[in-house]
C-alpha cells in the first residue's frame, strides 16, 4: 500500500473535503489575483487519495460558466456512478448575500461531495482592490449529494 492510500484511509471523509478544497482554491485564488474572474474548474480526491484537478471544453472559446459548471458536474456523476472518486470539489464564482449582511458580494464557491457524507457548498467571500485578494468570513450551505446519490 503506497503511502498517499495509508494516509487517506487514516482520514474521516471531512479531512479528505478539507484536503481537496485546501488543494483546489490555491487556483482560484491566483486567477482572481491575475485576472479578477476564473472560469469554474473542479478537483476530485481519487480511491488512492491523490487530488486531480479537473477542467472542462465545451468546444467554445469563452462559454458561459453554467455550461462548464454543466460538463464538470456530469464528469463528476459519472466518475462517481463508476466509483472512481471519494470526493469531488466544483469552484466558481458568484455573488452572494452573507449571513448578517444585506449588500451581494464576490465570493468564491465550493461545492463539495464525498461519498461517505459531506455535502455542502462552502463560500469564501472575498474583495479586490489594487490586485490584492481581501477574503471574508467562510460560511456554508448543506447540500443533498448532487454528485454522490
Amino acid at each position: 500500500m503506497c503511502r498517499a492510500e495509508e494516509k487517506t484511509m487514516k482520514e474521516s471523509p471531512k479531512q479528505q473535503c478539507e484536503r481537496l478544497m485546501d488543494a483546489v482554491l490555491p487556483f482560484a485564488e491566483e486567477m482572481l489575483k491575475k485576472h479578477g474572474e476564473f472560469f469554474p474548474f473542479g478537483g476530485v480526491l481519487n480511491l488512492e487519495g491523490k487530488v486531480i484537478n479537473q477542467g472542462a471544453w465545451t468546444g467554445e472559446e469563452h462559454p458561459p460558466s453554467v455550461d462548464v459548471i454543466k460538463v464538470l458536474h456530469e464528469a463528476f456523476k459519472k466518475g462517481a456512478k463508476d466509483r472512481e472518486f471519494l470526493a469531488t470539489a466544483l469552484v466558481y464564482d458568484v455573488k452572494v448575500v452573507p449571513p448578517g449582511k444585506s449588500e451581494k458580494t464576490d465570493a468564491v464557491a465550493v461545492d463539495i461531495d464525498h461519498r461517505d457524507g459531506v455535502s455542502q457548498t462552502v463560500i469564501y467571500p472575498y474583495s479586490l482592490k489594487d490586485g490584492k485578494l481581501n477574503l471574508g468570513e467562510t460560511y456554508t450551505i448543506p447540500m443533498q449529494h448532487p454528485v454522490f446519490r
